[in-house]
């Protein structure tokens, strides 16, 4: 009788046992594989955020002013696609946030000869600069040149000032292996017929003058191709002028005074591109040298 009431008491205890639990003292068959656990997702660290910092000032170099919203570019392996701030009124400029590399720095202003960290002359490599981890560098002072300056005058055959005339300023460069005459600035006369081109890098140039046909005298010659870059304008202009003037085809003209259909302007001259001395050849041009910071104010035509 008691070893019936023994089975009875473990087959009650056997369904009174929760859903989803095993019995104490029952464990699974050997191979049995358990079912996974819900486990919280463990968060991972994120990359620290660079803390090499670079700092310093950009000066004017003859008066050794500030130069406010100059551009500083730095450059490195480790950050693709570089970064660059503009300096504020101070001239002060500061990159924070920079990975561990070797830096190139480079500070450039329209009117200026742009200059790399290391530089001592232009056209010269700069000095790369070697910046640790979270180290920053302070102190560092750039004084920009102002570029060179090339200008005159373009008068007619009767010593009358030509307005309107495009000059551009070329020099001789080494592209693909191949010494070619490249253009390096350009602007256009005033109706005094002066020019002036300005932020050249020191060296030495061919100065051409293109005087184009029309109805007005005075007014700007149409559009003369991909010669697009700062500057320019009426009496002036910088690398790469204004407006663009590359590319020039056939005989220039000078416009005739009043307006009208060009086939009626009676008195339309036609004048070919002359290179400075006043000769229809870059063979036969004279080369005008310009120092760092220099101004030559007298490559007249006429």
């Amino acid at each position: 009788m008691s070893g019936l009431l023994l089975v009875l008491a473990a087959a009650v205890g056997a369904q009174q046992t929760p859903s989803g639990q095993r019995p104490q003292g029952i464990q699974p068959p050997a191979g049995t594989q358990q079912p996974a656990r819900d486990t919280q997702a463990q968060p991972q660290d994120a990359a620290p955020t660079p803390s090499g910092r670079i700092t310093g000032q950009v000066l004017a170099g003859d008066n050794g002013r500030p130069v406010k919203r100059a551009r500083v570019f730095v450059t490195a392996v480790e950050l693709p696609g570089g970064r660059g701030v503009l300096t504020d009124d101070q001239g002060v400029f500061d990159l924070t946030e920079l990975p561990a590399g070797r830096y190139t720095l480079t500070v450039s202003k329209s009117g200026f000869v742009a200059l790399s960290y290391g530089q001592r002359r232009p056209l010269q490599a700069g000095t790369p600069l070697q910046l640790n981890d979270a180290q920053q560098i302070k102190g560092i002072q750039f004084q920009l040149p102002r570029g060179s300056v090339v200008g005159g005058r373009v008068l007619d055959e009767d010593g009358e000032a030509m307005p309107g005339v495009m000059v551009r300023v070329m020099r001789y460069q080494y592209l693909q292996g191949e010494r070619r005459l490249t253009p390096a600035g350009g602007g256009q006369t005033d109706d005094k017929g002066q020019y002036r081109v300005w932020g050249l890098m020191p060296g030495d140039y061919y100065v051409n003058a293109v005087a184009r046909g029309g109805p007005m005298g005075g007014v700007p010659f149409g559009a003369f191709g991909a010669f697009a870059g700062a500057g320019g304008g009426p009496g002036g202009g910088g690398p790469g002028g204004r407006g663009g003037f590359g590319g020039f085809a056939g005989r220039g003209g000078r416009g005739g005074p009043g307006a009208g259909p060009a086939g009626n302007d009676q008195e339309s001259i036609n004048y070919a591109p002359t290179y400075y001395p006043g000769v229809p050849s870059v063979n036969e041009a004279k080369p005008v040298t310009v120092g760092l910071s220099q101004e030559v104010l007298d490559i007249n035509f006429n």
